[in-house]
């Protein structure tokens, strides 16, 4: 790593190159982006020289000279030309008319970044390290310190913890993401992602967006984005980016996928929206674990990892805190084989790998985790250990790269998202400082290190591909040759889409029309001539005056039948007394079909519903009006092809003079569910019995087994093959594993000896009942044949009573029985 020089700007190439006779003089302390005088910077086509630019005749006034190589491998080079003679926009358009350039332009000044003004900046070893043993981040920040693409997209990576992360941290609080689309404390999913009131990301175990201020979580997130350049604290890998927060809760399977669900459906709303919806996560971190875990044994867990990744989605996880051999012993979730689950283990200051997990097939590289100085408590830095801060430091890598000045990279992230995400690991991985001590021990042999992760994506940046459609929406100035990437607004005015967002019934004479329709999908129901429009979708007045009353007055309700689409609740809510009643008492119950039951509101009448939901917090007022409010139906658990039952109540028993006039709007029910039975069974699609012709659920769904093991030799012990997700566990197939030998039924955990010298107990030795018989006592040498040497070896114990090595007539002694046994087969052959 080299250290930044205190200049105030720099060349793209050094200055200390023999003056030219025809030199300009360098401008002093140029702003950034201004041309270096008489200076251009030219890639050329493979094979050809720099020297065939120099020759007389190739501009048509003037002459170049070579300066320097820039790049061998890419064919870059730097030229001067006399500035004072020729124009340089003359120079630019003889060069790139020439066969010979493949690109050419004007060399500039650009600025150098210092390294952030953050006072405690000098602890963190994992960005400027002595002995470089560090990432580069100082040179990597020359290029970027993260936050957007080129394009724009602001650039999210999601921290998964169990305990949360203070977000409020000081040096954190400036790069948390919030989601700008969801209006807090209203109730309803105002962005349709299936997530309410998630300003703050998400807690998968409690349904909301409240983050616990776990310590963990919080030098994790520092890891990957403590604000830079704040005068606070350090920096992280990136100064800018958006860290998303995502509570698990307890660490088990379930929740596990239930937390990564959420970015990985804000990530597809951002391809699917072209950017409009959703979030742009590139990158996930998973600093927890199962110790030992066999990945075989969560298969749909390392599974959904290739689901992450196909909408682009990269995932870092922490291995083990002890020196173990991931590809023997195990680990979760780094010992899953998902290309996009990025295993990683720590290093420290000497780029020794000392403490962690380590795996020449399942880890994929190292990165600093030892003694690492990140933030602590709610404004402090502390130093810190494990593999739980390395795994950050390469997600933040990942998000660095992601901020690279490439439109091309940039584009292709929302266009072909799984492949941008392959491009992106590839940098990181093939950019790997190789480290002595990590070669054979992990898959790149390599520590992180994000400067070179950046000039690969930068090597393979072309900025002459793009869309060069000015009708796209995602147009590029700066593309020459279109790369067929181009997307145009749909219809409902979304880029990329497919105009699914604004589709449904335009015709107002059809039943059922939809006034927010722009592109009519073909789904009219006209009104039949006698009978007019089906009963199916319709509006139910519960015209309530008798709720306003001195006490909770009786219920209003109705129930109708079909599968529940939503229900809209519009209120004209009359305050007369002007007392301390809200419009939020009004107490709201539905019962689905699924057995669920939710309470809405109210304030001391107690529901019969075990589970409660609230109306918008705008309704907590007692001021006269109309109230509206859309119930979230599946954010509340309810479901069901059934009977729907809804039910008003006033909702404080101490009212006076308001009157409730509620106007409930549902769709996706009838009036009656036309005479037809119930029909009992199993309604649980995922189950064995799944009967789909089932309105009611009768209890008696069977589930399949989570995996079950073959068990080829009928023994009832299975082999190390497993199977996931069997209904009947039938003829071969066990839910025991640990049958050292499948082949062969004598042999299984437990299992008495055959005296056929076999390991039928699998406990690794061959003893007791299991060796073969002695037929020949005699031959105690065992060379073959009864010799006076059987004779001398039986002497040589004489005496023994116990445990005797020797002991010829089975008698647990070695006497002179032995010696006569001997004799009596002296001679003979064995």
């Amino acid at each position: 790593m080299t250290m930044i020089r205190p200049f105030c700007a720099l060349l793209v190439t050094g200055l200390l190159w023999p003056a030219a006779a025809n030199a300009q003089s360098l401008i002093d302390n140029p702003p950034a982006g201004t041309p270096v005088p008489g200076e251009l910077i030219v890639k050329l086509n493979p094979h050809v020289k720099p020297h065939d630019l120099t020759l007389p005749g190739f501009l048509p006034a003037g002459q170049l000279e070579w300066m320097s190589t820039l790049s061998e491998l890419s064919h870059i080079f730097l030229f001067h030309y006399d500035d004072v003679a020729l124009d340089g926009e003359d120079v630019l358009d003889a060069l790139r008319a020439s066969e010979k350039v493949q690109a050419a332009q004007l060399n500039h000044y650009v600025e150098d970044r210092a390294t952030p003004n953050d006072p405690q900046f000098g602890s963190q070893w994992h960005h400027i390290d002595a002995s470089d043993n560090d990432i580069d981040s100082d040179l990597a920040w020359d290029i970027t310190t993260g936050g957007s693409t080129a394009n724009g997209d602001r650039i999210v990576v999601a921290v998964l913890e169990g305990g949360g992360s203070n977000y409020n941290h000081v040096d954190l609080i400036g790069n948390h993401w919030t989601n700008d689309a969801e209006i807090d404390g209203n109730g309803v999913d105002d962005d349709g992602n299936g997530f309410v009131d998630d300003v703050n990301g998400w807690n998968a175990a409690s349904g909301n967006d409240a983050i616990s201020a776990g310590g963990h979580g919080t030098a994790v997130s520092g890891m990957i984005g403590a604000v830079g350049n704040n005068g606070n604290g350090g920096a992280g890998v990136n100064w800018d980016v958006e860290v998303m927060q995502i509570q698990m809760g307890s660490l088990t399977e379930s929740n596990v996928i239930a937390a990564y669900n959420y970015p990985y459906t804000m990530r597809n709303l951002y391809n699917m929206s072209g950017g409009t919806q959703g979030a742009f996560v590139v990158a996930t971190n998973a600093s927890w674990g199962i110790d030992g875990a066999n990945p075989a044994n969560y298969p749909v867990w390392c599974a959904y990892y290739d689901d992450l990744g196909a909408v682009g989605i990269l995932n870092c996880g922490a291995t083990a805190n002890n020196n173990v051999n991931i590809d023997v012993v195990g680990d979760m979730p780094t010992g899953c084989g998902s290309d996009y689950m990025v295993a990683v283990t720590a290093t420290n200051s000497s780029d020794v790998r000392t403490f962690s997990g380590y795996g020449a097939t399942t880890i994929d590289l190292g990165a600093p985790g030892e003694a690492v100085f990140l933030p602590s408590g709610s404004t402090g830095y502390s130093s810190t250990s494990g593999t739980s801060f390395a795994s950050p430091c390469v997600a933040g890598g990942i998000a660095l790269v992601y901020s690279a000045p490439c439109a091309d990279l940039a584009s292709s992230a929302l266009t072909s998202p799984q492949s941008t995400a392959d491009a992106v690991l590839g940098y990181i991985l093939e950019g790997v400082d190789v480290v002595p001590n990590l070669v054979g021990e992990t898959v790149t042999g390599g520590r992180l290190n994000v400067k070179n992760a950046l000039d690969l994506a930068i090597d393979s940046c072309n900025p002459d591909l793009g869309c060069t459609d000015a009708a796209a929406c995602n147009y590029s100035p700066q593309a020459i040759t279109d790369n067929g990437s181009c997307l145009y607004n749909d219809s409902c005015g979304v880029c990329g889409g497919d105009n699914s967002t604004c589709t449904g019934c335009t015709d107002p004479a059809a039943c059922n029309y939809d006034a927010s329709a722009l592109v009519d999908d073909g789904s009219c129901v006209m009104p039949d001539p006698v009978a007019g429009c089906p009963s199916c979708d319709f509006e139910v007045n519960a015209v309530a005056l008798n709720l306003g009353a001195s006490q909770a007055g009786t219920p209003t309700g109705f129930a109708a039948y079909g599968d529940l689409v939503s229900v809209n609740v519009s209120l004209d809510w009359t305050n007369a007394a002007g007392d301390g009643s809200w419009a939020g008492d009004l107490l709201m119950e539905i019962a689905a079909p699924n057995g669920a039951c939710v309470g809405i509101g109210g304030y001391n009448v107690t529901s019969s519903c075990v589970v409660a939901g609230a109306w918008p917090g705008g309704w907590n007022v007692s001021t006269t009006g109309n109230y509206t409010a859309a119930v979230n139906l599946e954010g509340l658990g309810l479901s069901g092809d059934g009977e729907w039952a809804i039910t008003l109540t006033n909702g404080w028993t101490s009212s006076g003079g308001v009157s409730y006039d509620a106007t409930v709007t549902v769709v996706g029910l009838c009036e009656s569910n036309g005479g037809s039975e119930e029909v009992l069974g199993c309604t649980e699609i995922f189950s064995c019995n799944y009967n789909p012709e089932a309105t009611v659920d009768d209890g008696s769904c069977e589930y399949p087994y989570d995996i079950v093991y073959e068990d080829l030799d009928g023994d009832g012990i299975g082999g190390d093959a497993g199977i996931a997700d069997i209904c009947n566990l039938g003829p071969g197939l066990s839910l025991v594993t640990g049958d050292c030998n499948d082949g062969d039924s004598s042999v299984y955990p437990g299992a008495p000896g055959t005296g056929q010298g076999i390991d039928n107990n699998c406990d690794g030795v061959v003893e007791g009942d299991e060796l073969e018989p002695n037929l020949c006592p005699e031959d105690v040498n065992g060379d073959g044949f009864v010799s006076v040497a059987d004779i001398l070896q039986v002497l040589g114990e004489f005496g023994c009573s116990a445990s005797c090595g020797n002991d010829v007539d089975g008698d647990d002694a070695v006497t002179v029985g032995d010696i006569l046994q001997i004799l009596s087969a002296f001679g003979g052959d064995c």
